[in-house]
């Protein structure tokens, strides 16, 4: 007779097997394995348009990136009396785009001590050649000073003649940078008539010397820009 194996009976080696019998064989895409960190499975593809920083019409002419805003990056440099009597002699007749407070008054005030020297000159050399004149009719030194007395009149005129063309500009170029029409440089027509220069200078000195608009490069840096150094 044979006996059948029945009863509680030592297991066999293939039921050994984990909690899980669904256990997968392979790691999961995702799933830790391990002390360290495994990489991502699915990074990030780059977008196809990244941002790109804007470009201001100026490009690197002297228009530094201020930390105000994109706005204040297109602002005119702050100068000096000496860099301002360059670009005003520079910027010739650009009357396109703007000129800062300081590019505009330094050149102005450059442009007013030249007219006082000038017509310091023009007192004493007139004035003396006057009354040499008057004392001796004949002397060589009175007739000298009568020379140099037209010749520093016409090198006025000369200089007046020089300058009217950038003065011209680069009051059209400050009202610009107002946010204000270059128009309003006709203003500067209304100055020699009489009664009504005084009101003239007046508003125009009052427009000059607004503050800058910062959207005005919008409207006025168009064709060729003045330069910045």
């Amino acid at each position: 007779m044979s006996h059948q194996p029945w009863g509680n009976q030592p297991p066999e080696p293939w039921q050994h097997e984990q909690a899980y019998p669904y256990e997968q064989p392979y790691p999961q895409a995702g799933r830790q394995l391990g002390p360290y960190p495994q990489p991502d499975p699915y990074p990030q593809a780059p977008g196809p348009y990244p941002y790109q920083a804007p470009v201001t019409p100026y490009g690197t002419d002297g228009y530094p990136a201020y930390p105000g805003g994109p706005f204040l990056a297109r602002a005119r440099p702050s100068v000096g009396l000496g860099l301002a009597v360059k670009l005003f002699f520079r910027n010739y007749a650009v009357f396109n785009g703007r000129a800062s407070r300081s590019e505009y008054w330094f050149a102005t005030l450059f442009n007013g001590l030249v007219e006082i020297a000038f017509a310091i000159a023009m007192v004493v050399s007139g004035g003396f050649a006057f009354i040499q004149m008057i004392d001796n009719p004949d002397s060589e030194f009175g007739a000298t000073l009568g020379v140099g007395f037209i010749a520093i009149c016409l090198l006025y005129g000369l200089y007046g003649l020089a300058t009217f063309v950038p003065s011209l500009s680069i009051t059209v170029r400050r009202l610009h940078d107002s946010g204000r029409s270059g128009l309003l440089a006709l203003l500067m027509l209304g100055t020699v008539i009489p009664y009504l220069s005084l009101v003239f200078s007046v508003v125009l000195i009052v427009l000059l010397a607004q503050r800058p608009d910062p959207t005005a490069w919008q409207r006025y840096d168009t064709g060729r820009l003045p330069a910045a150094d």
